[in-house]
């Protein structure tokens, strides 16, 4: 995803003011998915443990097979990011349940190509320096992306920070800058 990007809403007629509660933002990013963020949508509000206060918001495939965990936030202050990080390790812990999600979704050929070592994508109105500071200590990959509604009929989404970890079966990789991770991220798309 670029670090820019502008949907038009105008004709949806879904929008009442410039603030989104949670619920719209998560209807408009599941709608725009893949044209906005290049992202197939899996599951949503996929109910985990059983228990209905354990939902992962939504859940989907990136470009390169890579699952997906998309959580929505309102306000500067809340602990979303460890939310998202007791989802990634429900994920790892628990492989096989949502290998057979992405299997029943996709079929079988196609779900032998995703990496389950989820990526974290946290969209919300606001964030703060303590948010990318936790960010930079972890060992995940995590994107924070800001949106912004416009004149009730423009929705802005920008990169806010982007985690220059990438983690590999076998070895960790730390970019030294923004440049480095996008080049890598490019290369790795064809291989």
């Amino acid at each position: 995803m670029s670090d820019l990007k502008l949907v038009n809403l105008r004709n949806n007629n879904l929008l009442s003011n410039q603030k989104l509660s949670v619920t719209k933002l998560q209807e408009l990013v599941e709608a725009k998915a893949e044209e906005v963020f290049g992202l197939r949508i899996i599951a949503s509000k996929y109910v985990i443990n059983n228990n209905a206060n354990e939902i992962i918001e939504t859940l989907a495939l990136d470009e390169n097979y890579v699952l997906v965990i998309i959580e929505y936030r309102s306000g500067k202050f809340s602990k979303l990011i460890n939310k998202g990080l007791v989802y990634v390790d429900y994920i790892k812990g628990n492989i096989s349940k949502f290998k057979m999600l992405v299997n029943d979704k996709l079929g079988l050929e196609e779900g032998k190509r995703v990496k389950f070592n989820p990526r974290l994508i946290i969209i919300g109105d606001d964030f703060n320096k303590y948010d990318e500071y936790a960010i930079k200590q972890m060992n995940i990959d995590i994107d924070l992306i800001k949106y912004q509604m416009f004149d009730k009929a423009y929705l802005l989404f920008e990169k806010n920070y982007q985690s220059l970890t990438v983690n590999h079966q076998l070895f960790t990789f730390k970019f030294p800058n923004r440049e480095s991770h996008s080049l890598y991220r490019l290369i790795s798309d064809f291989t």
